[in-house]
Parts: C-alpha cells; structure tokens; sequence
C-alpha cells in the first residue's frame, strides 16, 4: 500500500472512530482522532458541547520538538479542566476574549461553544503562531472569531517581544530593562478596553508568560461594564520574576475588582480549588508551577460539572 494510501485509510479510521466517540466526550475524540493523523498532517479535532466540530492545524512537524501545546493536544492532555471550565461558562451567543491565544485551542473551543450567535476576540501576537491561528479560524468558516494580531497591555504601541527558541508558547514581551541576547520582534501592543469597547464579554482568558497585570490594568473599564465576568488567568510566578514582576499583581488587581472569588484549576483532579491570596503566595514559594486561577465576583455555581473544593 503506498503512503497516501495508509494516510488516506488512517484518515477514514480516524473519522469513524471520533464520531463514534461522540460530542459527550469530545476531548477524547479529539485525541483519539489527533493521534491517527500524526504522521500525516499534525492536525487536531475539536469538539463542541452540541457534537459540532472543527479541524485545527498543529505547527509543522519540523516544530514538533518545540510544541509542548500541540504534542499536548494530540494526546488529549492538553488543561482539559480549563476546558471543562470554558464548556460551563460559555454557551450560545457569549463573547469570549483570548489573550495569548498561540495557535488557537481555546479559541476554537470557545467559538465552537459559543456559536455563530456568539463572538470570540483573539489575541496573538507573535507571527509564526499567529499564521497557524489565522489558518485555523479561516479553514473552519469561524466568522464569529476576531483574531488581532498584538500583544495585549496597559497601553497602545508597540513593544519588543522576546521569541523563545525551544518553545512555541513562551514568548514573551520583554520587560524594561531587561537584557538578553535572543531573538527579539517588535509587536503591536493595545489594550483589551481598546478592541472590546463597549461590547458585553462573559469571559476572558489570559495566558502571557507573566505579564498578565499589564492586561488587567488595561481591561478595567471592560471589567467594570460586566460585573458578571469570569477572568480565567494564568498564573506564572517564575516567568513574572524572569521579568521583574510582582506574581500576585494581577490577582490583586482582579481582586480589587471585585473578582475575589478565585479557584486554582487542578487539571490532574478536574476539580477547582478554592484559594486565598496569603494560600496562593505560600503556594508559589513551595513549588512555583504556573497554575490557571478562575476569578468571579460570584461563588462558582455549586451544581457546575466541575465540582469545588476548599
């Protein structure tokens, strides 16, 4: 059998045995389905909560060793409580904001969840991701994805973003003063208050290597406008000391917020638990793992999938 053959049948294979999986468990079906297209074309399938589906594009093999995310993806191990969130918070017509959006998982997801009746803004700023997250927001006819190509701050501009060599995920913009000989671009930087307006928005994510106070600092009149917002937040305390950044800073700014309800998300436990500043802090010191938190200005709904625990 010749080798479009095999990637042909491997492809039916991985077809059938995804839609017999099924929309209940879509994050399997998206593993199982990733898994048999490896060798062909490093692709993905997303499933929605309604059995909807959408193919994403994985960096080229030839990055393979530098995408921790993608090889994540294809085994289906890729934050599947977070996605558990996401599937309790967002439903038809939701806006979602994705900050830091790489290749664009999350967003997909979230379009998927949200529907053509929703809206889903997406930031990325370096170049290599952002192609890959255009691709896949075009091939899957998502018009109801804006994708910004920026990073996002306290302010507009532009701003020198550093490209990390062994890891398509942690670029990152580079901190003041901060000296380094890598590979550096210069990026557009705005706001999340610039690009929402006064649109409603039910969720955002926010993922950038530890500068997420600067993108809190720059969403406050988004945040006052919907006091129903949920911020899910990565929470990185080394990659914010890389840069000289207080790790709790954008905590506290949500907290001051009114978001004072904050929960880590245990991926291996699909469980959120419930957790104070001074507790998150003695965390950092004990293990300084990056984490993503869940911040309300309510409690998390008690009957949700995704149980909590104190």
């Amino acid at each position: 059998m010749s080798g479009q053959s095999v990637s042909r049948a491997l492809t039916r294979l991985a077809d059938r045995t995804a839609e017999a999986v099924g929309s209940a468990h879509g994050g399997v079906a998206a593993a199982v389905r990733g898994v048999l297209r490896l060798g062909r074309d490093r692709s993905v399938v997303v499933v929605g909560r309604d059995g909807t589906s959408a193919t994403m594009r994985l960096h080229e093999s030839r990055f393979s060793g530098m995408d921790t995310i993608g090889s994540q993806l294809l085994s289906g191990s890729y934050e599947p409580t977070t996605r558990r969130v996401l599937e309790a918070l967002v439903t038809s017509g939701s806006t979602v904001v994705d900050v830091g959006a790489n290749i664009g998982y999350f967003t997909v997801l979230s379009a998927l969840l949200a529907g053509p009746t929703g809206r889903v803004i997406a930031f990325e700023p370096e170049p290599r991701n952002h192609a890959v997250l255009t691709d896949n927001v075009a091939r899957n006819g998502l018009r109801q994805v804006m994708v910004v190509q920026a990073a996002c701050a306290d302010r507009t501009g532009q701003h020198e973003l550093s490209i990390n060599s062994s890891e398509t995920g942690w670029h990152r913009l580079v901190a003041a003063g901060e000296v380094g000989r890598g590979k550096r671009v210069v990026v557009e930087v705005t706001t999340v208050d610039t690009i929402v307006g006064e649109s409603p928005v039910d969720v955002v994510k926010i993922d950038v290597e530890g500068h997420e106070g600067a993108v809190v600092t720059g969403m406050a009149q988004t945040l006052a406008d919907n006091p129903g917002i949920t911020v899910i937040l990565e929470h990185s305390p080394a990659q914010a000391r890389l840069a000289g950044l207080d790790p709790l800073a954008p905590v506290t700014l949500l907290h001051q917020a009114g978001l004072r309800h904050t929960y880590v998300v245990r991926e291996d436990k699909a469980i959120l638990e419930k957790i104070d500043v001074e507790s998150l802090r003695s965390r950092d010191v004990k293990t300084g793992r990056s984490v993503n938190l869940v911040m309300r200005a309510q409690p998390w709904p008690a009957d949700s999938a995704v149980p909590v625990v104190s």
